[in-house]
């Protein structure tokens, strides 16, 4: 017998007319399996065949659909063989259980069915290590708030302290001419749980407004039995409050005046479901907006498969940011291999979502100067590399030449993510595994992007407190506008650059009210050139000059004012200097000049984050002077169109098949660098493995 779990939203009562489709027209042994159409293995995310076959026999498989509309739903609860565990109605997105005992024959007409758009496994998330019973248990707070959560009543009397968290980034900087804590600002922490530390209390009490379980475990009195979520939370909403006796600085984080919702879908051991993530991503979407939650925080994610088009996860982050919520997600800890080479395209899902903020780990070398910063060897770098793909030849595979991959362009943006100092929970796995991480009673060191993404929550915090009209993606071109290039770093590995958290405050201020609702071709910034001489900030006794070759970012295009923008015009002349072109869905010409040579076809030429192109001007939208694109500049926006060949850096050309440094071209993968293969999936060091099922890794603790 299945247990069914509660349904988020009550299903329609009317029952669709007929049963699920059963297989039509079939197409002999295909790669789940099972006799299914053409237009069933459409629907079957690339690691369904493998999660089914090693999924244990006679048991309950559960899987996450995306429908077409909410009637299905009904068809598929009515069927004894499947039981809706939970809906998702604003994110098209449902999980079922498919009966142990009919398994197989569920699956097929689940696929089968014209109401369903796709199915995945229920995939794990990250960091995950060990599997725990999946009993779920309730905190000892409602999940239902009820309309008692309230943020925007939140105190800023917090304590202070130039933390390197908040030097480094520019935050110190900002705190100088801006009086903005976060207060006032809801984050939400979709991670393993907050301890009620010290360092989160505010005038008023706890800044953790609620505590909701959506994890397999009890977390028992702590809230945070892994530690992971803790550390988190301390870097995005942090008082610094127990550093200010008996450390030697203060370990304050990014917005301490900022309010946490702690939604727990990590374990006591790391582990956790794609369908406990999608269901508190439910409950942000259900009470965020009306409890004052501007910024969702995820320091976790999934191995990618499909495009962003189809993952579940992604649509469900994308849904968030059209209800007006931004979201923050760490970019991945899989930047390099085991002997330290360098890997590209190791975005995790929901990074490679287009509109999130995607937040690689810069290395400070724990100094707050930001001159000797570069990216840390083991964030991950892009481009995106999931994609679509169909067996055209019929072959049962989906070959190099059968795939259409996303490859978006991330990172968007880099934060210190290098052995930061920030809460401990105390008696946690990682504080009971790792005493060497412990800084006094209170603190402990960890690394990784999981680091990076909640500093930039916060910054998001602060920004949202001195200017609550902001949207998502005029917040998102702000941060990105205003990073700091690093020099020596690719694109790919950098983004933007490094927050700079002081000239986002400036930029944001400046901005005229409501930008958002401005119509194309129109200023959000009258009263500031942003190419004027001498803008920059104080950073750690440097001077940062706010010099972001970025051009275009998610409708905006910056020159010397910021202009609201629906798109891109392309005309016959040549951008030709040190900056990139980024965007979505642009149409390159059929030659590219690179020096004095000529890549012909529809390609495109990359090196060193430098991109040629036969493209001359910027938004339509502005008349041909201002419009103009001009030597030093990115435009980016949700990605790029690579064409049929791309010359990458260093020799590396990426086409049908790549050629890959010293590596060798082969017709249907990538053999990359010393022995990783990379084809239908990924297999790389240490056991890691990134193909048709699992991601299992142990994230960074020690760092670079």
């Amino acid at each position: 017998m299945i247990r069914r779990r509660p349904i988020l939203r009550c299903l329609l009562a009317t029952l669709v007319a007929g049963a699920l489709a059963t297989a039509g027209a079939l197409a002999g042994s295909r790669p789940l399996g099972l006799p299914l159409s053409k237009a069933a293995e459409k629907r079957a995310a690339p690691d369904l065949a493998q999660a089914r076959a090693k999924h244990p026999a006679g048991a309950p498989m559960r899987v996450i659909v995306k429908v077409k509309h909410p009637a299905a739903l009904a068809a598929i609860d009515a069927d004894a063989r499947m039981q809706v565990a939970g809906q998702h109605a604003d994110f098209g997105l449902a999980v079922v259980d498919l009966d142990g005992a009919n398994v197989d024959a569920a699956l097929a007409d689940l696929l089968e069915s014209q109401a369903v758009e796709y199915v995945t496994p229920n995939r794990p998330l990250m960091p995950a290590r060990f599997k725990a019973p999946k009993v779920k248990q309730a905190y000892t707070t409602t999940p239902d708030p009820g309309g008692t959560v309230d943020v925007t009543q939140a105190s800023g009397e917090i304590a202070g302290g130039d933390s390197h968290v908040r030097t480094a980034s520019g935050i110190t900087a900002l705190f100088a001419s801006h009086p903005v804590t976060g207060a006032g600002v809801g984050v939400a922490v979709i991670d393993s749980g907050i301890y009620e530390h010290p360092d989160l209390q505010g005038a008023a009490g706890s800044r953790v407004v609620l505590h909701v379980n959506f994890a397999a475990d009890d977390p028992g009195p702590t809230f945070d039995p892994f530690g992971h979520g803790t550390h988190v939370a301390g870097l995005i909403a942090g008082s610094g409050l127990r550093s200010q006796v008996g450390y030697s600085r203060s370990y304050a984080g990014a917005a301490p005046g900022a309010m946490l919702v702690d939604l727990r879908v990590l374990d006591a051991t790391g582990s956790g479901q794609l369908d406990d993530l999608l269901e508190a991503l439910q409950w942000v979407d259900d009470y965020g907006p009306a409890s004052g939650i501007r910024v969702v925080n995820l320091s976790v994610g999934t191995a990618p498969h499909e495009s962003y088009e189809k993952d579940p996860l992604c649509q469900a982050v994308e849904a968030l940011i059209d209800r007006g919520i931004t979201v923050v997600v760490a970019a991945g800890n899989y930047g390099k291999d085991k002997d330290g080479n360098k890997i590209y395209g190791g975005i995790l899902s929901p990074a490679n979502a287009p509109r999130v903020i995607t937040v690689g780990a810069a290395n400070t070398f724990q100094t707050d100067k930001r001159s000797d910063d570069g990216v840390t060897t083991y964030s991950s770098r892009g481009p995106t590399r999931s994609f679509t793909g169909e067996d055209a030849d019929g072959d049962g595979t989906i070959s190099e030449s059968e795939k259409r991959y996303d490859n978006l362009m991330k990172p968007d943006i880099l934060a210190p993510g290098n052995r930061i100092v920030s809460l401990v929970s105390p008696g946690s796995t990682l504080a009971t595994e790792h005493p060497e991480l412990l800084v006094g009673g209170d603190y402990m060191e960890l690394s990784g992007t999981s680091m990076a993404a909640p500093i930039v929550s916060g910054i998001a915090a602060l920004l949202y407190e001195e200017r609550p009209d902001l949207d998502p993606l005029t917040l998102k071109a702000v941060l990105m506008r205003t990073a700091q290039t690093l020099p020596d770093w690719g694109r790919l590995e950098q983004g933007a650059g490094l927050v700079n958290a002081d000239a986002a405050g400036a930029l944001a201020a400046a901005l005229v009210a409501d930008p958002g609702s401005l119509p194309p071709g129109e200023s959000a910034t009258p009263s500031l050139d942003l190419l004027a001489s001498g803008l920059a900030s104080q950073i750690a006794g440097e001077t940062v000059p706010w010099d972001s070759p970025v051009i275009y970012v998610d409708g905006w295009y910056f020159s010397r004012q910021m202009f609201r923008a629906r798109g891109i015009r392309w005309g016959d002349g040549q951008v030709n200097g040190t900056g990139v072109l980024w965007t979505d869905g642009v149409l390159y010409g059929n030659t590219v000049t690179w020096q004095d040579q000529v890549v012909s076809g529809d390609g495109i030429l990359w090196a060193d984050g430098i991109l040629w192109a036969d493209a001359a001007y910027g938004p339509f939208d502005l008349d041909e002077q201002a419009a103009r694109l001009g030597p030093d500049g990115i435009l980016w926006a949700d990605g790029i169109l690579w064409a049929d060949g791309i010359l990458w850096a260093d020799g590396i050309l990426w086409a049908d098949g790549i050629l890959w440094a010293d590596g060798m071209l082969m017709p249907d993968g990538i053999l990359w660098g010393d022995g990783i293969l990379w084809a239908d999936g990924i297999l790389w060091a240490d056991g890691i493995l990134w193909a048709d099922g699992v991601l299992w890794a142990d994230g960074i603790l020690w760092g670079d």
